[in-house]
């Protein structure tokens, strides 16, 4: 959250500061966009709703509440599903794979599966899903987001499996850069995962921890809230097994469904509020 005030000069000792707040990580004060202008940086940790009230010559103060529940949860809700990879023609459309027992198991076969299973219990909860692939087919990375833009989603989550050369363990999920909203997504629908998965949460994170520069291409396309959330390591014994099950997929479909409803209903900033107040002499 930016604030500049307008005919003010900045200290040259001012602070950073690290508030006791609930919904704030962290302000910093740097020369506003204009000639004579600070502004007040508010690094939130999550989305919130903000009011700015004016106090008096010299003072405003800026009051955080946590977002209002939907009156009617998740029912109404448009949400695209995204089955990460498949078909032939982009690239890596089998995404990650391994081969058991002779066998070759392919990323895009287990995502399409988690993706169908997930549309059925969204549906079911009274949410409108569309998901960006229903079969074994190309969808270009740029179209994927943009599904969720034409159709004015609530939010665009993408499912994807995992594979590193250490076998670790354990599901993840990612938002753009510092996007607030998606930061919120991501974490409410991992922790979600991780009550059903007997896994290691590996938590919500940023996609510059894995490009610094431009993230995920899904993600940073994206103009709604949007995640892409692996869901285990299928080079793992223990996460493949996993992987490979009709009732982890269900699992994993539920989970999604409950991390949704945290989402839109703000549970995990129930009973929470803050005010910040900033003084300062212009």
């Amino acid at each position: 959250l930016y604030i500049e005030v307008p005919n003010s000069k900045l200290n040259e000792n001012h602070p950073n500061w690290v508030p006791n707040n609930t919904f704030v990580n962290a302000i910093r004060v740097t020369a506003g966009s204009l000639p004579n202008c600070t502004r007040f940086v508010l690094e939130l940790a999550h989305s919130v709703k903000f009011n700015i009230v004016p106090e008096s010559a010299n003072s405003v103060v800026v009051s955080l509440s946590s977002p209002q529940p939907r009156r009617n949860g998740v029912s109404g809700l448009v949400v695209v599903i995204d089955p990460g990879h498949g078909g032939a023609s982009q690239p890596a459309p089998n995404g990650c794979e391994t081969r058991v027992n002779g066998q070759v198991i392919y990323e895009k076969n287990i995502t399409l599966a988690v993706g169908l299973k997930t549309r059925d219990i969204l549906e079911d909860a009274g949410i409108k899903v569309i998901l960006t692939r229903d079969s074994d087919i190309s969808v270009p990375l740029e179209t994927r987001p943009k599904i969720a833009t034409d159709a004015g989603a609530d939010m665009f989550i993408s499912i994807h499996v995992d594979d590193l050369g250490s076998t670790p363990s354990g599901h993840t999920s990612y938002y753009h850069k510092d996007d607030a909203p998606s930061r919120a997504l991501a974490a409410a629908v991992i922790d979600q995962i991780g009550h059903i998965s007997g896994l290691p949460n590996r938590r919500a994170r940023s996609d510059q921890s894995l490009y610094k520069q431009n993230g995920l291409s899904v993600l940073r396309n994206s103009t709604v809230p949007a995640t892409l959330v692996e869901i285990g390591f299928l080079n793992n014994p223990v996460d493949r097994s996993k992987l490979l099950s009709a009732e982890y997929h269900e699992a994993v479909a539920k989970a999604i469904l409950a991390g949704i409803t945290d989402f839109v209903q703000g549970v995990s900033f129930d009973g929470m509020s803050g005010v910040i107040d900033v003084r300062g002499t212009r």
